[in-house]
This record gives structure tokens, C-alpha cells and sequence, in this order.
């Protein structure tokens, strides 16, 4: 559905904003997920106490970004189809994040915070051919999410050349990175169990080109992770292709 510029842009005026509980919820998660990152960077021998708070300060600043570029991006896309997204705090998924970097001493760190609730905004929706919710466009507004973080983690690598050691960008990538591919697991109600639903074959070619392109820009370089994950979604598809697509029901 193409949309005119002076249509969208009322859109967002009226509905981009977050609401209370979603301010609130968001919030509460980007406390959590700062002080799950952050477990370790309290001090290396000792706890300290000063150097420990400022680590955690600026991990919530990275995850506070991190949050609201992902959200904006399942907002702007869902607005500009008819529909509006909202963000569902998984208190399930956090305790669990925060258990597991508790047992395992901080080695373990995961980010499961929720999910994207859509609903239909009718008067922007008539005379489309799918009136209603489908899944396919369910899932195109899901994958704007990891895929707006994993650009946040290229855009932190070059910072971090520019940087180099910087804590803030080192956070910030690493991150970025777990929350586009943790995000895009297929479990509810993360966003990858949306656009699993909406196209298997996008959720596989969108998973393997997160998960090669996040792992290697972490420890690689741009181009490399860039190459990499062409070459990962290329034998992944051939390889779902073929022991599963063609695999007679």
C-alpha cells in the first residue's frame, strides 16, 4: 500500500508516540537488560562501586537506544501499511534473561523482552484488497526490528574505528547484536515467531543473514560480515530448499 508523504507524516504525528504503559514497560525493560549486560563490569578482581555504576549508566544509555530504534522501526513501518504497532513487555522472557546471567555468573546473556502487538487502523485500511491482520504483512512490520538493530551494530563498528577500546561503542555493538538475533528467535512472543508465520522462506533467508552478519561484524569487519552473510543465506536457503521444501508431505 503506497501512501501519500502528507498522509504518513499525520500518521506518525498522531499515533508514533509512545504511550504510558508502553513508556513505562520499556523502561522497566531497559533497567533490566542495562543491568543484565553490565553483570560483569563491575570491577575485575573487586567490586568497585563507582567504576561499576558508570558502567551500568552507560549500558542503559546503549540499551535505551538500542530499544527505541526498535520500536520506531516496528512502529514506522506498521503506520505506514494501516496498521499500529504497540510493545508487550514479556515478563516471562526477562526473568528468565535475568536468572540465567545470575547462575552463570554473568557468561550467559540473552535479551527476550516482548514482543509487538498489532492492530488494525480501519479507516486507513479501506479498500485494501486484505482488509484485516494477515500474517504476511505481521511479519514484514517484526522483521524491521532486528533489522534496525543489527544497522545499529554497523553503524557502531564504525564508531569503534574512530573510537577504538571505546566501552560505549564495544557495549553498544555487542548488544545490538544479540537483541537482532534473540529477537528473531521463533518463540512467542519475540518477533521472529511473526515472521516465521508470514513466510518461512523470509524467516530463514532474514535469521541466517542476522546471525552470520551480527557474529561476524562483532569480531570481524564490515565487508566480511557483509560477504558472510550472503554466503550463509545462499547455503541455508539451498539447504532448507532442499531437505524440507522438497521434502513430500
Amino acid at each position: 500500500m503506497v501512501v501519500s508523504w502528507f498522509e504518513l507524516s499525520d500518521r506518525l504525528k498522531r499515533y508514533l508516540p509512545f504511550g504510558h504503559n508502553e513508556k513505562r514497560d520499556l523502561f522497566i525493560a531497559v533497567l533490566i537488560i542495562g543491568f543484565i549486560f553490565s553483570f560483569k563490569d563491575w570491577g575485575t578482581e573487586t567490586v568497585d562501586l563507582v567504576y561499576g555504576f558508570r558502567n551500568f549508566i552507560l549500558t542503559v544509555i546503549v540499551a535505551g537506544i538500542s530499544f527505541f530504534v526498535h520500536e520506531i522501526a516496528h512502529r514506522y513501518f506498521a503506520l505506514e501499511i494501516g496498521y499500529r504497532s504497540e510493545f508487550k513487555i514479556w515478563w516471562g522472557g526477562l526473568i528468565a534473561s535475568l536468572i540465567l546471567v545470575l547462575l552463570s555468573n554473568g557468561r550467559i546473556q540473552l535479551i527476550l523482552p516482548g514482543g509487538m502487538v498489532n492492530a488494525i487502523m480501519a479507516r486507513h485500511r479501506l479498500g485494501e484488497f486484505r482488509y484485516g491482520l494477515n500474517y504476511w504483512e505481521n511479519g514484514m512490520v517484526a522483521l524491521y526490528g532486528p533489522l534496525a538493530n543489527l544497522l545499529l551494530a554497523f553503524v557502531g563498528k564504525f564508531f569503534l574505528i574512530v573510537f577504538p577500546n571505546s566501552f560505549f561503542f564495544e557495549k553498544f555493538i555487542y548488544l545490538n547484536v544479540l537483541f537482532a538475533i534473540c529477537t528473531m528467535l521463533p518463540i512467542p512472543p519475540l518477533d521472529g515467531i511473526s515472521v516465521f508465520f508470514g513466510s518461512r522462506v523470509i524467516y530463514v533467508i532474514a535469521f541466517l543473514g542476522i546471525l552470520a552478519s551480527g557474529v561476524l561484524i562483532y569480531f570481524t569487519g564490515f565487508w566480511l560480515s557483509v560477504i558472510g552473510a550472503l554466503l550463509a543465506i545462499v547455503i541455508g536457503i539451498t539447504i532448507y530448499y532442499l531437505k524440507v521444501e522438497q521434502v513430500p508431505e
